[in-house]
C-alpha cells in the first residue's frame, strides 16, 4: 500500500495535493503512524507541514518510521517528499536516508 502523507488532501483549492489514486491518505502524523504500524505501507510521500500543531509534522512521522527500522518491526518503505518546506524536507530526508541504512543491515 502506498500512503500520501498530507492535510490538505480534502482542499478543493489545493488539487495536486489530493491523494492520488492508487493511494491512501493520512491528514495527522498520528494517523500516518497507525497506519505504518500495520507494517503494510511499501511506498509513503511525506508533506511536513500537516496544519494545527497538534497534527503533528512529516518529520514526526519519519523519525517513527527510523525508530522502527532500528528495531526491525517494519519493512524498507520507498520514500518520496512532496513538502515545500526546506528544513522540513531536510529533516525527513536525514531520518529517512538513517532509516535506509538500517534496513541495510537486515
Amino acid at each position: 500500500m502506498y500512503l500520501w502523507l498530507d492535510d490538505q488532501i480534502d482542499d478543493p483549492n489545493t488539487p495536486e495535493r489530493h491523494v492520488p489514486f492508487g493511494w491512501i491518505g493520512a491528514k495527522t502524523a498520528l494517523q500516518a503512524c497507525r497506519i505504518i504500524s500495520k507494517g503494510k505501507i511499501t511506498r509513503i510521500s511525506f508533506d511536513h507541514d500537516l496544519g494545527p500543531r497538534y497534527a503533528g509534522d512529516g518529520y514526526l512521522v519519519a523519525r517513527f518510521i527510523e525508530r522502527r527500522a532500528f528495531f526491525g518491526i517494519i519493512p524498507r518503505i520507498e520514500w518520496y517528499i512532496h513538502s515545500a518546506n526546506p528544513v522540513g524536507r531536510k529533516n525527513i530526508e536525514l531520518a529517512m536516508k538513517h532509516a535506509e541504512s538500517l534496513w541495510s543491515r537486515y
